[in-house]
């Protein structure tokens, strides 16, 4: 199930939202969080897309939400920051639900997709940082616990990297 954190769209998105490549600070700053829960917003309610698709966004922001917060960890001065992300992640995503109604619909998860979505939506500048960015999750490629993972970097890899 976790493979449907790498789809290309949301990494594009999920990378620019990082510290290093925002021009306001990503996460790091009040300015920073607001625009990315903009653009996070933006993303969650794209008209047009069906069920299965809102479900796997709200997964995906869901995730990612979690991460941020955990990385504010106890630090009193993200205190304003780590509240603003929990309120819009207890707003916009609803994971109980998630796994059940995502089985329903069926995931139809497509690395040949990804692969191409690689080629097609990645610049090499965004596609050398993303392999760098989720490489260092991947303790030199012993922990076999997270196969999606070494997936989608095999598929990087496949289209160049």
């Amino acid at each position: 199930m976790r493979e449907v954190l790498y789809d290309v769209k949301w990494q594009k998105l999920r990378i620019s939202m990082l510290q290093k490549r925002h021009a306001q600070g990503g996460w790091a700053t009040l300015a920073g969080v607001q625009d990315n829960l903009m653009h996070l917003n933006a993303y969650l309610y794209e008209p047009e897309i069906s069920k299965t698709e809102q479900l796997l966004r709200q997964y995906r922001v869901n995730n990612c939400l979690n991460a941020v917060v955990m990385g504010y960890g106890s630090q009193s001065e993200a205190a304003d920051r780590a509240f603003l992300v929990r309120e819009f992640r207890d707003l916009h995503t609803d994971v109980r639900i998630f796994g059940q109604q995502a089985r329903m619909h069926g995931t139809g998860w497509n690395w040949r997709k990804v692969q191409d979505d690689i080629k097609k939506l990645l610049t090499d500048e965004e596609r050398k940082f993303l392999y760098q960015d989720l490489s260092k999750r991947s303790k030199n490629g012993t922990d076999r616990t997270r196969p999606e993972l070494y997936t989608f970097l095999a598929q990087m890899r496949l289209v160049g990297v």
